[in-house]
């Protein structure tokens, strides 16, 4: 009779061979399952974690100190939770993000073992992004009949803001002028689809995303690179600044325009500011800003009925808010790290490995500038996609 531990035995041998072939590559579907819905998304993820958890195995050599960071950024987010007004709901949100987030380490260790492990990462994110984007025009050529139908509430642009660098490199990596017309047929695309889904902090996103593309992985000088990126915003607010602006240029005051222009999001980062947390140096605990309706209310006037979000659309107010200091502290750590890593390893990378690594900088760096308007660092692109991103970037892999 066969015990546990030759049972996990045989199980492991099996598991390993695909996993390293093509099962590290399974998160890259991650952008496309979650536009296919939750269940789509929570089962792939799933089955990544726990197929990476069954065959992983320590690199060698292997930074600890990137452990210990990622530790020590996990011990930070708990420290809250005990306080907290609702703890169990700070226990599941911690549990999430940890299990998330963990991802950093299945791709540094696949990246630090395959080779060619980082370029094939980034392209098949590429083919991902590509198949994305046109799984959302294929729902809008679905909803746009509804009479219901709303383009803030029903599309889904805040992926394609991070996710473009990968389809660009993709699509330039077959070279000649198709792959050319290609990319630049895709950026229109993505383009077009956030500005009708009026996604202005995916628009910041998308803006960051192809100023380090065409610097870092292109190889464009920086002032290049600079004034095409603001060239193309520029055409962007000028094409659609009605619907951008929301009639911010009518309003008396400074303070004014900037509540409309940004939707309200200045209205409760103000609030935030001036009710901070009871417990500065650890937060109100995760996921319980929710709770705090006072500061996450926007007043429309007496014409309209208030605005309660969920959270303050600002992953660093979030942050500091449900951790405190020392937590946002932990956050800037963490990425301060990788984030050098990753910069470290696009310096000395070969040619083919610094455009993967600029790309995977290009949509790390989308993914900060649209959170600073968006999204909360608990998000799917704060606690999955950018881990993945800076996984792979602080790998050095055998091709680096």
């Amino acid at each position: 009779m066969s015990t546990p531990s030759a049972v996990l035995s045989r199980l492991h041998l099996r598991l390993e061979g695909p996993y390293w072939r093509w099962g590290y590559l399974l998160p890259c579907g991650l952008p496309l399952a979650q536009v296919l819905g939750r269940a789509v998304f929570t089962g792939l993820l799933v089955l990544y974690w726990l197929w990476a958890l069954l065959v992983w195995r320590l690199p060698r050599p292997f930074d600890r100190r990137l452990l210990w960071v990622f530790a020590t950024l996990l011990t930070a987010f708990a420290l809250g939770i005990p306080a907290a007004l609702d703890p169990l709901r700070g226990i599941r949100e911690w549990l999430k993000f940890a299990a998330e987030a963990s991802v950093w380490l299945f791709a540094y260790a696949a990246i630090e073992r395959v080779p060619g492990g980082l370029e094939r990462l980034v392209r098949t994110l590429g083919l991902a992004a590509i198949a994305m984007l046109g799984v959302l025009y294929g729902k809008l050529l679905w909803q746009l009949p509804s009479p219901d139908f709303s383009p803030t509430r029903m599309l889904q642009e805040d992926g394609l803001a991070f996710l473009t660098p990968f389809a660009l490199y993709t699509l330039l990596c077959t070279g000649g002028r198709a792959g050319r017309w290609g990319a630049a047929l895709f950026l229109g695309a993505a383009g077009y689809y956030i500005l009708l889904a009026q996604g202005r902090a995916a628009l910041v996103g998308l803006a960051a995303a192809v100023f380090i593309f065409a610097w870092l992985a292109e190889g464009w000088r920086a002032r290049t690179a600079l004034a095409v990126t603001v060239v193309l915003f520029a055409a962007a607010v000028m094409t659609q600044g009605d619907v951008l602006l929301r009639g911010a240029a009518s309003r008396d005051t400074l303070s004014g325009a900037t509540d409309q222009l940004s939707a309200g999001r200045t209205v409760i980062w103000r609030q935030a500011l001036a009710s901070p947390p009871r417990q500065r140096f650890v937060g109100v605990g995760l996921g319980n800003t929710a709770l705090y309706e006072r500061i996450l209310t926007v007043d429309r006037g007496p014409e309209r009925p208030p605005i309660v979000v969920k959270h303050l659309h600002n992953f660093v107010l979030d942050c500091w808010y449900e951790t405190g200091l020392i937590g946002v502290g932990a956050m800037f750590l963490w990425l301060g790290v990788f984030f050098a890593r990753g910069v470290l390893g696009w310096r000395v990378a070969t040619p083919g490995g610094r455009a993967a690594a600029g790309t995977l900088l290009a949509g790390s760096f989308a993914i900060i500038a649209a959170g600073l308007f968006s999204f909360s660092y608990l998000s799917k692109p704060f606690a999955v996609y950018l881990p993945l991103f800076l996984g792979a970037l602080a790998a050095r892999g055998p091709d680096r």
